[in-house]
């Protein structure tokens, strides 16, 4: 062999032996990545599939994702295709957790604006200022709605593929508003340059202007009922609905009724089958007794001295008395009302009803009224007929 040959045999060995050690110089480093990648990819999926944290999903999905695209390069396409399917696993999991954590409070504020679009546009016997009110807590929860769908936007980009938080919040205000109102909403912007926020404002101040004549109205009838019940303190329920309120038909005052029953403002209570009302002792002290409901009873006029001549004129009367008080108990029976009969000791016939008084005054019945009642009514105010 020639000292030629023998010199580039020598030279190209050592080309092999610089080639085997560069290259075990990057293999070894690369393969160790992949192995640590493979054991963190195992560990990773685990912990971010099984948490109901948020924070800890995306604290996986991020530490894998790192650590992916560190190895991915130099790995085949079967392995990038399994470490790829572990992350988006992972990301899907923190996307699940992200969108129920955000539907979650969103279906708080669309819970609000319901009751109070429904308060709105479906009051009953509500005031101005309370649906002023209610208008107020309605236009907040919308700005809340969509200020926290913004920031669950803003912190979740980077997991939100398959979700639109947006589009969901949009069409579930829409269902709430096109109840009663039509509105040119995100979707359809032809024909109106303001937004849907005003469009809510102007229309929700023109359904509570519009409720100024009616609660007007409202408010009268309520006042006319809450002062008939101070003038008598005690009013039979049936004669109170049918009584006469200047303006007013009956299904107006049964409504306006009930709702004061609702409110507690009136109080009713049962004696036998008969119902009656009086006044809470809040209503009691902003309404007071009218002056002329105030007037004394008339004075019973003394008893001339009796008589032989005066007894026998006497005994006549009585048995047309007797006539009259067995007409008016059977009377008081049939139609319910309630009385108290202190006859027997000299007493009187009392009764509680102030329809029932002003139909015997018209018969000439001698009613006369005790504003603070007697220990045998209880001190309940009472209409009485001294027999």
């Amino acid at each position: 062999m020639s000292l030629a040959a023998f010199l580039w045999g020598v030279i190209g060995f050592s080309v092999l032996l610089i080639i085997n050690a560069v290259f075990r110089l990057v293999r070894l480093p690369r393969q160790k990545a992949i192995n640590e990648h493979h054991e963190l990819s195992w560990k990773l999926t685990n912990k971010g599939l099984d948490t109901s944290s948020l924070k800890t999903a995306k604290e996986c999905f991020h530490e894998l994702s790192s650590s992916y695209e560190s190895i991915k390069s130099y790995v085949n396409a079967n392995a990038r295709s399994c470490y790829e399917d572990d992350i988006e696993e992972i990301r899907q999991n923190a996307e699940c957790i992200a969108e129920e954590k955000w539907r979650k409070k969103a279906n708080s504020f669309l819970l609000k604006i319901e009751q109070a679009y429904d308060t709105i546009a479906c009051y009953d016997f509500q005031t101005v200022e309370k649906a002023y009110q209610s208008k107020n807590i309605l236009i907040k929860a919308y700005d809340d709605l969509f200020d926290w769908t913004r920031m669950c936007c803003e912190e979740n980009r980077d997991i939100w593929k398959d979700v639109n938080v947006w589009d969901e919040a949009k069409e579930n205000v829409s269902a709430i508003l096109e109840r009663y109102d039509h509105y040119v909403l995100w979707n359809d912007r032809a024909g109106s340059d303001a937004t849907v926020r005003q469009q809510l404002i102007a229309t929700l101040d023109r359904r509570i202007e519009m409720m100024r004549p009616e609660y007007q109205r409202k408010t009268k009838l309520r006042s006319l009922i809450m002062q008939k019940i101070a003038n008598q303190g005690t009013v039979q329920r049936s004669h109170l609905l049918k009584g006469n309120f200047d303006g007013f038909v009956a299904g107006e005052i049964n409504a306006c009724y009930q709702n004061l029953v609702k409110e507690h403002a009136v109080i009713e209570y049962k004696q036998g089958a008969v119902y009656f009302v009086i006044l809470s002792d809040a209503a009691a002290k902003k309404y007071t007794p009218d002056k002329e409901a105030n007037q004394k009873p008339t004075e019973e006029k003394s008893q001339p001295a009796r008589t032989e001549e005066t007894e026998k004129g006497n005994r006549s009367i009585d048995s047309v008395k007797n006539l009259l008080y067995r007409e008016l108990i059977r009377h008081f029976g049939e139609e319910g009302i309630e009385y108290i009969d202190k006859t027997a000791n000299g007493g009187s016939l009392y009764f509680f009803s102030e329809t029932e008084a002003d139909t015997l005054k018209k018969k000439d019945y001698p009613v006369f009224f005790a504003e603070n009642g007697t220990k045998g009514t209880a001190h309940r105010p009472a209409w009485y007929i001294k027999l």
